[in-house]
């Protein structure tokens, strides 16, 4: 599992880093869809759909980050991070 998600997340920084100069949605959109596509693909692989499963709590922790350091700020940012990472945790 450890090797599925290190995987998408290379993936995704690659495209992340690839989309840089367009909008920070897309950038978070496009970076997403082949994040979940690879651990589809491990998950396909391995014939262990439970594998797929902690993606939907794991992913929105980095995005919101992406999201905040693309330029949002203030108390609603933080507030909105800090609701996403214990929605995370959870």
């Amino acid at each position: 599992m450890a090797l599925a998600y290190a995987a998408a997340l290379a993936v995704a920084l690659a495209v992340g880093w690839a989309l840089r100069d367009h909008h920070p949605i897309f950038v978070a959109g496009a970076a997403d869809l082949v994040a979940t596509v690879v651990v589809f693909g491990f998950s396909v692989k391995y014939n262990n759909s439970s594998l797929y499963d902690p993606y939907w709590s794991v992913a929105p922790l980095p995005i919101a980050l992406y999201w905040s350091a693309a330029g949002a700020s203030g108390v609603q940012q933080l507030l909105l991070l800090a609701l996403v990472a214990l929605w995370a945790r959870a």
